[in-house]
């Protein structure tokens, strides 16, 4: 129980990593870990893990799929004449 807060700041420091965009070549190469520790924070017991670890999940979920922007659907790009 100790561990929680810690492991939570842990977490959302990650998450802020992963979602500074200026740094996302230099660790794309910890994604696939990145996942494994966010799925592990989503089984854990306490409700601030698991708080954090699906915050850390989606910014892991927009660092690999990119965000979709409302804009883009009333861009010219998307008509079909």
């Amino acid at each position: 129980d100790k561990c929680v807060p810690l492991t939570v700041h842990v977490l959302n420091i990650l998450r802020q990593l992963f979602r500074e965009s200026s740094l996302a070549e230099d660790i794309i190469y910890l994604v696939p870990k990145a996942y494994r520790l966010s799925s592990w924070a989503l089984k854990n017991p306490h409700w601030a893990i698991r708080n954090s670890g699906l915050l850390m999940f989606v910014a892991l979920l927009n660092r690999t799929f990119g965000v979709k922007h409302d804009a883009d659907d009333d861009s010219p790009v998307n008509f079909v004449d």
